[in-house]
């Protein structure tokens, strides 16, 4: 599976999304990813993924960014392949953040 986490920000007021941070990982059925700071640029992010009988796949994710940023997202659910999904929205002080992330099977 191909899992993709984009971070993206802008400033309160503006309408143009700004992108962050992001990675792009590979992981097989059941597998534990993990980043740690110094593999990726300061944030840590792990994420588990499990493809189910019906073709969706079960994605739980934790990423902290680090440094000065706010973001700290959490999160479980189920995704359709090839399908971005926003996880995570933050306001604070004078900026907003999102947390998108995509997986897709990839084939054999």
């Amino acid at each position: 599976m191909a899992v993709r986490v984009v971070v993206l920000s802008r400033k309160s007021g503006e309408s143009t999304w700004k992108p962050l941070w992001g990675a792009d990982l590979l992981t097989s059925d059941q597998q534990l990813i993990q980043l740690l700071p110094e593999q990726a640029g300061g944030a840590e992010l792990r994420v588990w993924t499990q493809r189910l009988p019906d073709g969706a796949i079960a994605v739980d994710a934790d990423l902290a960014l680090g440094g000065s940023s706010p973001v700290r997202s959490k999160s479980s659910g189920i995704q359709q392949g090839g399908v971005p999904q926003r996880v995570f929205s933050l306001q604070a002080d004078d900026a907003e953040y999102r947390v998108y992330q995509t997986v897709a099977m990839l084939a054999r």
